[in-house]
């Protein structure tokens, strides 16, 4: 006789919450949870039960880990899922609160800094930060960007001042971060450039740079075109008071590889930095690269 098939999933129980503390000695600025010490009881007619437990919006199904690390970035309340998972497949779930206590010195913020093409820190911009999570919940704001008396500030490996706009991602989160600069557009702009960039569309003497041919896209429309000349002669004049879009720069990340230098816009320009959930979110500097508009030959004063 062949015996009847076990469907039962495992009898699963959660405590009500799990409190945990990140303390001043704590060299990771982390503190690890057990599965098994957010559950209350389990059981399963048909021998051992395996746990399992994930942050929401990191996976599907039962997972792998039996540990999860949990960060400053994550201190105050939020939610876990415990899974149990017998011999026979069957698979249970509860949802479990998880207080993370801060008791570290640890900085859970991260920063986004703007710089020209040569290094030098941008004084002033905005850097926007959305956000989205599977659960659908969302974030969207505007960090202000300044550099000088008063303005935060932080000091990298080589020794320099940067502005910084901080920001606290929080777990589950696909991010965007663009910086925006509106400010100035006349800044490094004058008749020269408008003779570089007519040399350029002409074949006369290339722009050799690639920021500089995208300076050069003064309308911001992926080429350059006796157009971009029109509309940056207008601005010279006092016509029109603003660029095309309202920006004054343009920032791509600072990793940024172009495939074709002598040609930028062959691949997708980027001008934003995504940070997605998959990966584990740690607290850095994310660094952008400004590309001041219709300024050529890099005389804009950051």
């Amino acid at each position: 006789m062949q015996g009847q098939a076990d469907t039962i999933p495992p009898a699963l129980t959660c405590k009500d919450k799990v409190t945990r503390f990140i303390w001043i000695n704590t060299l990771s600025c982390s503190v690890d949870v057990l599965a098994s010490e957010c559950v209350s009881s389990v059981s399963d007619d048909g021998g051992p039960v395996r746990l399992g437990i994930q942050k929401p919006c990191t996976g599907l199904g039962f997972p792998q880990d039996t540990v999860v690390p949990y960060d400053v970035m994550e201190a105050g309340s939020s939610t876990a899922e415990i899974w149990a998972r017998d011999t026979a497949g069957n698979l249970s779930m509860c949802l479990i609160t998880i207080e993370i206590g801060d008791m570290s010195i640890c900085d859970p913020s991260s920063a986004v800094r703007l710089m020209d093409h040569n290094w030098d820190i941008i004084e002033q911009g905005e850097v926007k930060v959305k956000g989205h999570k599977c659960s659908g919940d969302s974030i969207d704001y505007t960090i202000p960007y300044t550099h000088g008396p008063g303005s935060s500030h932080w000091s990298g490996p080589d020794g320099n001042w940067s502005a910084w706009g901080g920001f606290v991602p929080g777990p589950g989160y696909d991010y965007e971060i663009t910086p925006f600069h509106g400010h100035n557009p006349l800044n490094g702009v004058t008749t020269y450039d408008l003779a570089l960039i007519s040399k350029h569309i002409l074949g006369l003497e290339s722009l050799d740079d690639p920021l500089k041919i995208i300076a050069a896209d003064v309308n911001q429309d992926g080429k350059v075109t006796t157009f971009d000349v029109v509309v940056l002669r207008k601005l010279i004049l006092g016509i029109t008071s603003e660029l095309p879009n309202g920006k004054s720069w343009r920032f791509i990340p600072a990793n940024h590889v172009f495939l074709n230098p002598l040609d930028p816009f062959s691949s997708p320009v980027p001008e934003k930095i995504i940070i997605s959930h998959s990966f584990p979110v740690s607290c850095g500097t994310y660094e952008f690269k400004g590309i001041k508009i219709g300024d050529v030959n890099f005389s804009a004063i950051p």
